[in-house]
């Protein structure tokens, strides 16, 4: 790694993710080799039983988190298909194990490659996840955004970002808040 901090952080499939990847990888070739067996000539069959569970694997596989990297003035994220900005180089940054403690997918994937998509969560509010690794968990906030990635070596990484330091408050996901209190 450079002086100005630049690099790239490997990231790799942990813990659960890990086993949701290999148990909807066997379900999907599962319901190919189900296909060899009971398709025949049914064009429909067909379709949903190969060209389906196959393009969900070239899908999952193509945009997988791959690592992220500090380059410029942005924090990207690294799949096959290319790389996705998702931070400015002054982002906030902090290992926080329990940041998905207690959240909620709005849209997303739950597991499948990695844990990405749009997730509501009691510390951060509404954030952006690439995660791979539930276990190595940083939590980036720039431009009023929050996203959450997990580098393999996330102490280099957040230190890479200036070091660990408090975040600064961000939306409360408290209910109720923003509403006008009703007139008594």
């Amino acid at each position: 790694m450079d002086p100005a901090g630049s690099g790239v952080f490997e990231a790799r499939l942990g813990g659960i993710v890990r086993w949701i990847t290999i148990g909807t990888c066997l379900l999907l070739l599962a319901v190919m080799a189900a296909g060899i067996l009971k398709a025949g000539n049914d064009f429909l069959l067909v379709w949903a039983m190969y060209v389906v569970p196959v393009g969900m694997l070239v899908f999952g596989t193509a945009f997988r988190t791959t690592g992220y990297a500090l380059e410029g003035n942005g924090v990207y994220v690294l799949r096959p298909v290319g790389r996705k900005r998702i931070a400015t180089r002054g982002a906030e940054a902090l290992a926080d194990d329990d940041a998905f403690r207690g959240a909620w997918r709005l849209f997303g994937n739950g597991g499948f490659f990695g844990v990405t998509g749009w997730f509501r969560t009691r510390k951060y509010g509404t954030c952006r996840a690439w995660v791979t690794d539930l276990s190595s968990l940083v939590v980036l906030r720039s431009d009023g955004r929050t996203a959450l990635v997990s580098p393999l070596d996330r102490e280099r990484f957040v230190q890479a970002l200036g070091g660990t330091r408090p975040l600064s408050p961000g939306p409360s996901p408290a209910r109720g808040e923003g509403r006008k209190a009703a007139p008594r």
